[in-house]
């Protein structure tokens, strides 16, 4: 079943000529409308354009950070933000950017103080979250694709990106988190991708979260 999903997923992807690469620093406008289309009521989002821009402009400029871009006939349709060493990664956003994030995240902080300050602070001292027990592992940090070509396989060929890319720097696995509840197409995406839920926990407000993995890759 995986297999003819992953042939009709290669076809499609021809008919509609998608290119995959990597982005560049001048696409972050882009990268940002879909991240805030596909996800309109999370944290990140409430917290602005210009937050964003910063985050995804660090995934495409700091070391061991990367986003590859789906596009079709010259437009961005979807993206995957990731990295091969999350914690270096983190470390290095959190040091260059802290300032700028608190800054960018200004207008949600006056409009509602102490949730934000809560989950921003989570957010800047954030690792990765990555298991003990994993090692030789890399980050699947978002991914999102534009409503009208969810149905052609772009995801899937984002993930196979981003496989390749960590597999040329020697690892082993990729992992991720997502809601554990009101979630079921995106666990059933990520299940017919080849991973499966390691762990589940809480974040700081509460909020259920699994742990998703894929070996061998």
């Amino acid at each position: 079943m995986t297999s003819t999903n992953i042939n009709v997923a290669k076809i499609d992807l021809i008919k509609a000529d998608v290119k995959i690469r990597k982005a560049t620093c001048g696409e972050t406008n882009e990268i940002v409308e879909i991240h805030k289309r596909a996800f309109p009521n999370f944290f990140l989002t409430l917290l602005g354009s210009r937050f964003l821009t910063r985050l995804y402009l660090g995934f495409i400029g700091i070391n061991h950070g990367i986003i590859f871009v789906a596009e079709i006939r010259g437009q961005i349709v979807g993206f995957l933000a990731g990295t091969t060493e999350p914690e270096i990664f983190f470390s290095a956003l959190r040091k260059s950017q802290w300032l700028g994030f608190c800054l960018s995240a200004s207008p949600a902080l006056v409009a509602n103080p102490i949730i934000v300050t809560k989950r921003l602070f989570y957010g800047l001292f954030f690792k990765g979250d990555r298991p003990k027990s994993l090692v030789d592992s890399a980050l699947i940090s978002s991914i999102a694709i534009s409503p009208k070509s969810e149905a052609i396989g772009i995801g899937t060929a984002l993930i196979n990106a981003f496989e390749n890319h960590a597999r040329e720097r020697c690892l082993t696995s990729i992992y991720l988190t997502t809601d554990s509840n009101n979630n079921d197409k995106v666990l059933n995406f990520y299940k017919k991708n080849g991973f499966y839920i390691e762990s589940s926990f809480f974040q700081t407000n509460d909020r259920q979260m699994y742990r998703l993995i894929k070996t061998d890759i």
